[in-house]
């Protein structure tokens, strides 16, 4: 809850003021954590966490001729984990792995995968759930120095809804 870490927030923020912070000093580990633990999806959800009324405009004297302009840079936004189309290789092993005598076609197909960032390393986006769909390729193989065509069918497994879960520990190695 954003409002639970206001007073804390603002309490944080005078201190770093009142001890005039340098730049390049580490940041404040509840800071760090506020910012990693809370669903920030844009520069002005950041804002509005961290009470701020603007972002600081950079001196145009300070950019590098190898950097825009913060005017006509665009506002990055954060991957959020969700489901995204991917593309993936239709391969031999797909339909039958125990012979190379043959092609498929298409090579690839588009398939639906989670993917994005969780605000911390400890989570990871993973699907939620999962579709199994059949897709029909054309099998090719040359039987007596021709050609021969067949359809055949492939199955690719869709990911429907993502989440945020924890990342998996590993056990502690046994002695």
């Amino acid at each position: 809850n954003m409002s639970s870490w206001v007073p804390l927030l603002l309490a944080l923020l005078a201190a770093c003021l009142r001890s005039g912070a340098a730049e390049g000093e580490p940041l404040p580990a509840a800071l760090v954590e506020l910012v990693r633990n809370s669903p920030i999806s844009s520069i002005e959800d950041l804002q509005l966490l961290l009470l701020t009324d603007s972002v600081d405009e950079e001196d145009e004297a300070a950019v590098g001729p190898r950097l825009p302009r913060s005017l006509d840079a665009q506002l990055a936004q954060r991957a959020r984990c969700k489901v995204r189309t991917e593309v993936v290789e239709v391969t031999r092993a797909m339909l039958d792995s125990s012979n190379a005598n043959f092609l498929l076609w298409p090579p690839c197909v588009e398939v639906q995968r989670c993917s994005g960032c969780c605000n911390t390393k400890s989570l990871q986006c993973v699907p939620l759930v999962t579709h199994m769909r059949y897709l029909q390729v054309m099998k090719i193989e040359y039987v007596n120095k021709r050609p021969t065509y067949a359809k055949e069918v492939v199955s690719v497994v869709d990911h429907v809804e993502c989440r945020c879960q924890d990342v998996p520990r590993l056990p502690p190695p046994r002695k």
